[in-house]
């Protein structure tokens, strides 16, 4: 079988989800947006994306409608002029998610939007 380099284990999934964030480096959670997700990690919209490599704990509510407190791993970051605009983020890798969260998280994504089709609409998910 053929695999290509770039191909995806799963495809992203175009949200708008408040989360918090964890790092050593900050005193209490940072709250932040994450703009995709799939079942094996998020990208999240920050300012001050941390450094590739580092773990950080990753706590939202899912499409499911259940919390999810994850451990994560910084697998790339982006800074980036697009438009006049610089755009900031970051790429998390889950490390710690169950393979019964992973299901649960991939049955609640597969209704939803591509992250191809982001520009068209956001699912958003509002924080009770």
């Amino acid at each position: 079988m053929l695999e290509l380099h770039y191909a995806r284990r799963a495809r992203r999934r175009a949200v708008d989800i408040p989360c918090e964030l964890i790092s050593r480096e900050w005193d209490e959670p940072v709250l932040h947006r994450v703009t995709d997700i799939s079942p094996y990690g998020v990208w999240v919209k920050t300012s001050f994306p941390r450094p590739v490599g580092e773990r950080v704990v990753v706590s939202f509510v899912g499409p499911h409608g259940r919390e999810l407190t994850l451990f994560a791993q910084v697998a790339r970051r982006l800074k980036s002029r697009v438009g006049g605009r610089t755009r900031r983020g970051m790429g998390l890798e889950f490390v710690d998610i169950t393979r019964g969260q992973r299901i649960a998280l991939h049955w609640a994504l597969r209704e939803m939007p591509d992250q191809s089709k982001a520009r068209v609409a956001r699912y958003r998910i509002a924080r009770s």
